[in-house]
């Protein structure tokens, strides 16, 4: 059994058009619009925010553990250049 049908709507705006009249339905169906669209501005504002504000720490940590792996892989680079000894010129 669905919870609103079209019967549901019809009876909705009937009972609408009858207490507030055919001269204030089209502004307050404007203003109900507008209050919508507003909410979603800012709970889609409020989530990037969010998001924006967790993104920072977890690149500073990731930055830290990149930079010590590439010291780590400079040092076993040069490890291994030096224990194959020197290079032959020709």
């Amino acid at each position: 059994m669905d919870l609103i049908t079209p019967w549901h709507l019809l009876v909705i705006l009937i009972i609408a058009l009858i207490v507030f009249g055919p001269r204030r339905l089209p502004e307050l169906g404007r203003s109900l619009g507008d209050a919508i669209r507003e909410f979603r501005s800012a709970t889609s504002n409020a989530i990037n925010a969010a998001g924006e504000a967790a993104r920072p720490a977890a690149t500073e940590k990731g930055a830290g553990q990149e930079k010590e792996g590439e010291a780590a892989g400079t040092h076993e680079r040069q490890g291994a250049e030096e224990a194959a000894g020197p290079a032959k010129e020709s």
